[in-house]
């Protein structure tokens, strides 16, 4: 399996369908940039909560090459997500991004 030359992790946690806003621009720019990439949907969850996200998540990897969900019960909080992020992502170069919009996804690249 040839490594990417850029991982993109999305932290998503709760999120929901508010992740395409970030996921289906993000997608795109990384198709037409001419770059190797793998973008990695981290959607944990706390158990029993409803949260759709993970869901979401894999519904959008099943329709997108090279795009990975990471969906664990959650055993911590912010950082813990962005470890298991880190940990699933294969990339040379790895760059994080929350899933809820709060930074450009124009500023990814």
């Amino acid at each position: 399996m040839e490594v990417p030359e850029l991982s993109a992790i999305v932290l998503c946690y709760g999120a929901a369908e508010g992740i395409h806003y970030v996921v289906n621009p993000l997608y795109h720019d990384l198709e037409d940039s001419g770059v190797s990439f793998e973008l990695v949907l981290v959607a944990n969850y706390h158990e029993g909560s409803g949260d759709r996200t993970p869901e979401i998540a894999q519904t959008f990897a099943r329709s997108h090459a090279n795009v990975s969900v990471v969906a664990r019960p959650k055993k911590g909080d912010m950082g813990w997500d962005m470890h298991t992020g880190l940990e699933a992502a294969r990339g040379e170069f790895l760059v994080v991004i929350d899933g809820d919009e709060q930074n450009p996804v124009e500023d990814l690249l």
